[in-house]
């Protein structure tokens, strides 16, 4: 007599997927129109404090000041004031610059004539030239 072999059955493994959602509440950034900030130039590059302190006025701030540096700096470094770290990161974003190159403004290099800020950005060599 012939003998027929059972049918093999598989069971498919089950498997269930569980997303969770994580919501992080960022502290409101005060508008750009309301911050104060220094365009320094750092590098030695000509025009470059000017043409920075154009370009955040565009993108909406409201009191840019430009001016020269007395340290030539490799890197642009954003500066804050205390209460400030995240409008600074915001800055170094805006500029296209390394948001972890910042540092407390009682850190910065002098500045001649630097009046009362918030931020400022010391340019350095590594910004292109207007």
């Amino acid at each position: 007599p012939a003998t027929t072999a059972a049918p093999e059955t598989t069971a498919a493994a089950s498997t269930t997927t569980v997303l969770t959602t994580t919501t992080t509440t960022v502290a409101d950034l005060p508008p750009r129109s309301e911050l104060s900030v220094a365009a320094v130039n750092g590098a030695d590059i000509g025009g470059i404090a000017s043409a920075t302190a154009a370009e955040l006025e565009a993108l909406g701030y409201g009191d840019v000041t430009p001016l020269d540096g007395t340290v030539i700096a490799e890197f642009t470094v954003i500066y804050f004031a205390p209460g400030f770290e995240d409008s600074a990161i915001r800055l170094a974003d805006d500029l296209g610059a390394n948001p972890v190159l910042r540092a407390p403004l009682v850190d910065a290099p002098s500045v001649a004539g630097l009046p009362d800020v918030q931020l400022m950005a010391y340019l350095g060599q590594d910004r292109p030239a207007p």
